[in-house]
């Protein structure tokens, strides 16, 4: 099983981190107006500022509709019409970029929202999907300066205290990683998959104990959740054979055993570690021999694509 963790989520929508976003993931904003709150001019004024006005918000309404089609080509011109109009219509610029994105047009989607967050500051949204696509694509500075701006705005925040605790998994700062994520688990406390990436970040830090709650919390929330079960199994398993060690730290066949479960969710280095353990004791173990060359295999494989 592959014990990736990460929570990516645009806008209130999670997703594991990996998965493909679609349009389910972020919310495009549709203008809601009545033609009486505007005066239009006469006929044979022309089309007038008032005019003008509601034909940008049509043109965005219209690009939202186009979107819940799926049809983001479509969607894309009618947000670019809107801002044809009205440069300065902060949710038509920031449908676009969110179109861009769904479109595979990812460097076009960062330069409308990055034109957006740096006109338009207090745009929670702008610089939450901006972060999360910084994210996405690895740029974890980048992200973490966003998502900062995005807590400073909004403190219960819960998704962006997620995806800040994921970059500082990243960035090996396991200790704020555990503050983030513990702070969105304070707001969302009903969110398993915060509290399975909070337990494995635990296991990380062999605090097994920690971990072991995580998981059980998680499986609170659903008995039938299998990742948990897998998970919680897998914890219980690593902290006994660590115990074992404690008074038998020459037994070779519990780190190989060690290593196993390691490799089967998703842990190569920590499984490389422990089969090299098992072989510093018993060098002619062809089972650590050949489960230490698979791990190395593992490991120089290239990360799957999303």
């Amino acid at each position: 099983m592959d014990r990736s963790i990460g929570i990516v989520i645009l806008n209130n929508y999670p997703l594991p981190f990996g998965e493909r976003v679609g349009v389910r993931g972020i919310v495009f904003f549709i203008i809601l107006f009545m033609s009486s709150t505007v005066g239009l001019a006469g006929e044979d004024a022309g089309p007038g500022p008032g005019a003008t006005y509601l034909e940008a918000r049509s043109y965005n309404n219209n690009g939202v509709e186009f979107v819940n089609s799926g049809k983001y080509e479509e969607a894309s011109g009618e947000f670019q019409k809107a801002l044809e109009i009205d440069p300065d219509f902060h949710v038509a610029r920031y449908n676009l970029g969110l179109a861009y994105y769904n479109m595979g047009k990812t460097k076009e989607a960062i330069s409308e929202l990055e034109y957006l967050t740096n006109s338009s500051y207090y745009f929670v949204n702008a610089h939450y999907n901006l972060g999360t696509i910084y994210l996405r694509e690895g740029m974890l500075d980048e992200a973490l300066k966003q998502l900062k701006v995005v807590i400073e705005l909004q403190p219960n925040h819960a998704e962006a205290h997620f995806n800040l605790g994921f970059i500082y998994f990243k960035k090996d700062a396991f200790q704020d990683a555990i503050a983030e994520y513990k702070k969105a688990l304070e707001i969302n406390p009903d969110s398993i998959k915060g509290l399975l990436s909070l337990a494995f970040i635990y296991e990380k830090n062999n605090m097994y104990k920690e971990a072991i709650e995580e998981y059980s919390l998680a499986l609170e929330l659903d008995p039938n959740h299998q990742e948990a079960q897998q998970a919680l199994g897998g914890a219980k398993a690593i902290s006994q054979i660590k115990e074992k060690l404690k008074s038998a730290p020459n037994d070779a066949q519990a780190y190989i055993n060690l290593g196993h479960i390691y490799y089967a969710r998703g842990m190569y280095k920590e499984a490389l570690d422990s089969y090299n353990s098992a072989l510093q004791y018993d060098p002619q173990n062809n089972l650590a021999k050949t489960s230490a060359e698979k791990a190395v295999k593992r490991l120089e494989r290239p990360p799957d694509i999303p």
